[in-house]
Formats: structure tokens, sequence, C-alpha cells
């Protein structure tokens, strides 16, 4: 390691310092399943390494006529960078300021919805989509079986031959109450669900629908 990456590395946290001194004034967001997101909006929250890859990943492939769901839209950052490369980006959050501030951005093929990926609404989403992104997948999971259901709802969103993508940093985060995923957890799916499990690359990972399956 240079110490160039160690100059970026140390520049790069800094930039969460003013978000970790206001995590105590920030508020807890009760979920209806269970969930509790108790580190509150992520709207001006510097963009975490994992997400940086999911975006870099995107970055190199054809998203042309391609519909996104982005769970977790935080800053809305995805659809700022990839709206004019796709045909539309569903987000969702359960954060209420992250809602809005993705209204004032006024993307014309872009809208976040207020709910939980871990509940019943996820299901009322309008579109079918090619990819999914969500890089903290079991994070603030209630418990196991709610993650599973989480995950058979995406399929479920899913075109055929549609793409979940994650990043292991992100599988590995999670809150006190919930737990960590692996790259075990994942391939574990392919005998449970109509995917197939890849490895992106050194740390991205990806479930694709494969209705044959």
């Amino acid at each position: 390691m240079t110490l160039r990456h160690v100059a970026d590395g140390l520049h790069y946290a800094l930039r969460f310092i003013p978000y970790l001194l206001t995590l105590p004034m920030r508020k807890t967001q009760p979920a209806s399943c269970g969930a509790v997101y108790d580190l509150g909006s992520w709207r001006n929250v510097p963009v975490t390494f994992d997400q940086m890859r999911i975006e870099r990943h995107l970055s190199e492939i054809s998203l042309k006529d391609r519909r996104i769901l982005h769970v977790g839209v935080g800053s809305s950052r995805v659809a700022a960078q990839f709206h004019a490369r796709c045909q539309l980006i569903d987000g969702i959050t359960v954060m209420e300021d992250e809602v809005s501030h993705a209204e004032r951005l006024g993307i014309p093929n872009y809208r976040v919805y207020l709910m939980d990926k871990y509940g019943d609404s996820i299901l009322g989403l309008p579109n079918k989509y090619h990819y999914i992104l969500d890089n903290n997948p079991s994070s603030y999971a209630p418990h196991r079986d709610a993650m599973q259901t989480m995950f058979a709802r995406y399929m479920d969103l899913l075109e055929d031959g549609g793409v979940f993508v994650t990043d292991t940093l992100g599988m590995q985060h999670h809150r006190p109450f919930a737990f960590p995923m692996h790259d075990e957890d994942l391939m574990a799916f392919e005998h449970k669900l109509p995917v197939k499990y890849v490895k992106v690359n050194r740390t991205v990972r990806a479930l694709i629908k494969n209705v044959n399956a």
C-alpha cells in the first residue's frame, strides 16, 4: 500500500466525522416488519466503499433500456449518475427526507417510494427490474426469515435473467440485532430460489434469476 493510498483512506474517513458526531441525534425509524433503522437518514452521508464498487460495476456494463431498483437510496447518487443511461430507476427507503430529496432532484425517470424491503409493501412496486441493487441485504434484518422472504420477493420483482447485485463489505456490515452475510449464504440460495450465484469481481457479488433452474 502506497502513501497515496493511505492518504486517500484517511481523507475518506474524515468525511464521516460529521455523520458520526450527529448519530446520537438521529431519529430511529422502526419499520412495520420489525426491523429498526437506528442510524437514521443517509441523505448527507458520504458514499461508502461498497456502494462505490457497485457503481463502478454498473459503469462497466450496458444499461440501455434497463430498469433498476435501488434499495436504500440515500443521497440518490445512483440515480444522478445512471438515469441517463437506463430506461428508469426506482428506489425505496424508509426515510422520508430521502424521498423528498429525490423528488427535488426532478429526474424524470426516477421515483422513490417510502417502503421497507423486509415488509409486504415491496410487492406493490409498479415495475419489473433488470437490476436490483442492495449493498446491505441483512444489515437491519429483524431475523433470518425476514431476509429469506426479502430475497424471494426480489426474485419476484426481477425480470427473467435479471440480476441482484451486492458487495461483500456491505454484506458483512450489520447492526447489533442483525447478522452478517457471506458468500456461502448467497450460494445457498441456488438450492432455494431459481438463481445462479456469480462472483463478479473481488468484492461484487450477484444472483442471476434463472427461470430454468
